[in-house]
């Protein structure tokens, strides 16, 4: 399964804007790739939606 995280230009820096999915794979550990590269990022250039983070903790 490929999973891409869409990337934004925002001040010359390439900013990961992390879609439902991902959010909430990255959150219960499940694709051990997908978390390992998110955990090598600096938070700043992560981004969710807050309505990825509603649906997270919805499911809960």
């Amino acid at each position: 399964m490929m999973i891409e995280l869409e990337l934004l230009m925002s001040n010359n820096s390439l900013i990961y804007l992390l879609d439902t999915n991902v959010f909430i794979m990255y959150m219960k550990g499940k694709y051990q790739t997908i978390k390992s590269h998110i955990d090598h990022l600096e938070a700043e250039k992560i981004a969710v939606f807050l309505s990825s983070k509603q649906n997270y903790f919805m499911e809960l």
